[in-house]
């Protein structure tokens, strides 16, 4: 798939939430719930050492509670705190190898996440980027976005803004290009691969009902 359709995909693609999440995206380092660390099993199984060794991958978008993207080492800008009327949405092209843990199947790969946290959210809402940016301009809703990225490092990386910015028309083309550019230098002969946990399979469990997921 080339970068222009993994774009489209995700800017125009509906967030997933609540029971329909199963995989849950992974921050670094990840926490789960009551503030406990994820302590990690021993891995048994040889982890991928180039992205050609990587078997899955997908284009996502995720709709999480404050609490949840928190919890989860997501970005969120601002205050952890805040109602139903505030959100995270997170916008991720990852690619992974599944490797199987005590009790989990965890994901390690890749991860690159454009995360937009919006206060003053209703119901009545698209839940796209355009529509948020828009809604945004006009001062229906504050947000403020930023990049994530896990597991690659190297020049065209370094040379794309990761810091928090507000969201409008203006930076939204900003972020859909920072986005673009991100998943582009994947591929660039100067990044280096280091694969990272960046999710893990799930079940509807007691996980999802502590962080608050949807």
């Amino acid at each position: 798939m080339d970068t222009a359709q993994i774009i489209n995909d995700l800017i125009h693609g509906i967030p997933i939430a609540g029971a329909g999440i199963r995989h849950i995206p992974l921050g670094k380092p990840a926490t789960l719930f009551k503030g406990v660390t994820e302590e990690r099993s021993p891995i048994t199984v040889s982890l991928p050492v180039t992205i050609d060794d990587l078997p899955f991958s997908h284009n996502q978008t995720y709709d999480l509670s404050i609490t949840a993207a928190s919890m989860l080492s997501l970005p969120v800008v601002g205050s952890i705190s805040g109602g139903l009327n505030r959100r995270v949405f997170v916008l991720e092209r990852a690619a992974w190898q599944e490797v199987p843990e005590e009790g989990v199947t965890s994901f390690y790969g890749y991860a690159i996440r454009l995360s937009i946290t919006v206060n003053k959210l209703t119901a009545d809402m698209k839940l796209t980027l355009p529509y948020l940016a828009a809604s945004a301009e006009i001062g229906h809703i504050e947000a403020k976005w930023m990049l994530q990225v896990i597991g690659l490092s190297g020049p065209q990386i370094d040379k794309v803004s990761i810091a928090p910015k507000e969201l409008s028309v203006e930076t939204f083309v900003l972020a859909t290009q920072s986005l673009e550019a991100l998943i582009t230098a994947v591929r660039d002969s100067s990044t280096k691969f280091k694969p990272q946990k960046i999710g893990k399979k799930s079940e509807i469990n007691a996980v999802e009902l502590e962080c608050g997921i949807g």
